[in-house]
């Protein structure tokens, strides 16, 4: 059990077990969610075996996030990563560009600022442009919250649904820009 302020040990699992934890070095901060299992590798790279982890890089050196379908890396950019527990399913979502995925099926790509990636795909998944001012008054219902709209998505990949999936994602990134 890691307390605020423990030296976390290179190389060795982590399952995170409160509601959100969050370990900074100087070349890196990741914030991971309940159920995450991840290890910190030497130098500037991580792990995700399943869960979400939000990553930003600092300094000079970058980071890079290692998958069970490939690699993540970025300079000086964020984005999150979540690995399906059953499934294996890999999402990257581009908080803060230049994000490179290093895919096994669609090969090296770039990703720009508010994109997805499913890796096994073979295009980024553009984001749904927000509604106008005068389209959100007209709306009857109030949207449904960052968390469900992320629970919605997350049920449809396990589900296999990768174009309901998308859409949901692409939904969730619309409707909340800044949510992590």
């Amino acid at each position: 059990l890691l307390r605020a302020g423990d030296a976390v040990a290179p190389d060795r699992w982590m399952d995170v077990q409160t509601e959100r934890a969050c370990i900074a070095t100087p070349a890196k901060m990741v914030c991971s969610r309940q159920g995450t299992r991840l290890r910190l590798h030497q130098g500037d790279g991580l792990e995700v075996e399943h869960g979400r982890a939000e990553v930003a890089a600092g300094g000079a050196g970058g980071i890079f996030v290692d998958t069970p379908q490939g690699r993540i890396r970025t300079g000086h950019g964020s984005f999150a990563v979540e690995v399906a527990t059953k499934t294996r399913v890999v999402t990257v979502i581009t908080l803060v560009a230049p994000v490179m995925v290093e895919d096994p099926v669609a090969g090296e790509r770039e990703l720009t600022q508010g994109t997805s990636w499913v890796m096994g795909a073979k295009e980024e998944i553009e984001p749904v442009p927000e509604a106008e001012p005068a389209e959100r008054i007209a709306a009857k219902t109030p949207p449904p919250s960052a968390e469900e709209l992320l629970t919605r998505a997350q049920d449809l990949f396990v589900e296999r649904d990768h174009k309901g999936a998308a859409a949901a994602y692409r939904k969730l990134i619309a409707t909340y820009p800044n949510s992590t």
